[in-house]
Order: structure tokens, then sequence, then C-alpha cells
């Protein structure tokens, strides 16, 4: 995978609510296995530190990008509507049906 496609994964949101999900699950969980049958994980922090490392120690970072995304998303949408409606004020005056428009 290209160098720029992977720093994109810093950009979504998906990134940040899913380890969050995913440490919350799996931290502290005791995993059974079948009778007569060989378990690779035994816990739920091996899993982590397998596949997420330090995802239980992210929790904070994640929560803190999280609402930083919430509230950019918040912002940008108010300076978008506060735009429209700028627009709308300087656009072309909509006639009612009681008068008659040239």
């Amino acid at each position: 995978m290209l160098d720029i496609l992977k720093w994109l994964g810093w950009a979504t949101v998906h990134k940040y609510a899913s380890e969050i999900i995913v440490a919350n699950e799996f931290h502290n969980l005791t995993l059974d296995c079948p009778a007569n049958k060989t378990c690779i994980m035994t816990n739920g922090d091996l899993y982590l530190d397998t596949f997420y490392p330090n995802a239980v120690d992210h929790i904070h970072r994640n929560f803190y990008a999280l609402g930083g995304f919430l509230l950019s998303i918040m912002f940008i949408t108010i300076c978008l509507f506060y735009i429209r409606s700028w627009f709308d004020n300087f656009s072309f005056k909509k006639c009612s049906s009681s008068c008659a428009c040239n």
C-alpha cells in the first residue's frame, strides 16, 4: 500500500472508534477453549497486544480524537449555514402571489 494511503487512516473517525470498542470488549477477557482443542490465544489482552498494540493505553487519546472530530464537524456546519444564509440574503427576492414581479 502507498504510504500516503496509510496516512489517510489517521483522518478517519472509524480508526479511533473501532479501537475504543475493541479495547473495551477484549480487555481482561478470558477466552475458553473447547475440550481437547488447543487455543492460540487464551485471553483478550494477548489478542489486543497482537492486533491492536497499546489499544488500552490509547483509549483517552481516541476519545479526544472523536471529540475533536465532533467539534470540527459542528464548526464546519455552522460556518456553512452562515455562508448559506449570507448568500440567501443577496439572492433574487422571491415574489409572492400578491405582488407583480417585473
